[in-house]
This record gives C-alpha cells, structure tokens and sequence, in this order.
C-alpha cells in the first residue's frame, strides 16, 4: 500500500497527540450539543397535526408539519408498510426522538373504533423548515436547515 501524500492542507495531520485528544473531545462536545437542539426542536412538535406522509421504496419517510418537514432515511419495509396505513386517517405526532445512534418517529392515528400507533425508526433525520401555504397562521422560525445522523 502506498503512503499518503505528505503534502495534504489537513490541519489536523500536525497536530500532536494532546492536540488531537482535545481537539475530539471538542467535537464530540458540539456532536452532542447539536443532537440536544435537534431533540429539543423534535419536542416542540409533539401533538401537531400531520398534513403529509410518504414514504418510498428506497427507505425514507417524509413527513410534513405545519411549517416543518422531517425525513427519516433507513427505515425497514415494515415501519413503512405500518405509516401507509396512518396515511389513510387523519394523524398527529405522537413524539420524536434518539434510541442509541438512530431516529425515531411515533406517529397516532385513529381507526373507526381503535387508537393506533405507528413507530419509525432510521438511520438518520433532517427536519428542514417549509414554506405554510395557509396565510392566516404565524409564520414558522425559518432558521437554517437542522441535520442529525
């Protein structure tokens, strides 16, 4: 196997061991704190209502919130064949949240005589905010896009 180029910009390449253990430590540091703001915003949204759910053969989940979009990618066949039959009756967000290194997404919904409960669970999750076509409501906080993985 051939060595690396000794000419690479990487400013990490120099650094010494010390230098390096604080520099991982920083950017686990800013991984958890991103994660934390990303469950926080999972948690303004319980109880909203859902106004789209799709979900593709490929392992995604969209799913669409006043104002918020969340996709869910590596979802199994199952959780998805479950939200198709969510996607037939009106539907809210149950909770959102992290299980070890995946996303998960419950969703609740009710059938004629039964209240049901749908539960994803993916690799990773990016809530991206949209544009609400309904004019009389509050605009949403339209920061930037929020990814976890």
């Amino acid at each position: 196997m051939l060595p690396l180029p000794t000419t690479s910009r990487d400013p990490v390449r120099r650094l010494g061991w010390r230098a390096r253990q604080s520099w991982q430590r920083a950017a686990r540091r800013m991984v958890a704190e991103h994660v934390k703001e990303v469950g926080s915003r999972l948690a303004e949204f319980r109880g909203l209502p859902i106004c789209g759910l799709t979900t593709t053969a490929a392992g995604s989940v969209r799913v669409v919130l006043p104002g918020w979009a969340i996709s869910v990618t590596g979802v199994a066949a199952s959780a998805r064949a479950s939200l198709n039959g969510a996607a037939q009756h009106p539907c809210r967000l149950s909770s959102a949240g992290r299980y070890g290194r995946f996303w998960w997404v419950a969703v609740e919904y009710e059938v004629p005589g039964a209240h049901c409960r749908a539960t994803i669970l993916g690799s990773r999750l990016v809530v991206a905010p949209i544009e609400d076509s309904h004019r009389g409501r509050e605009r949403p906080d339209l920061s930037p896009l929020v990814l976890a993985s």
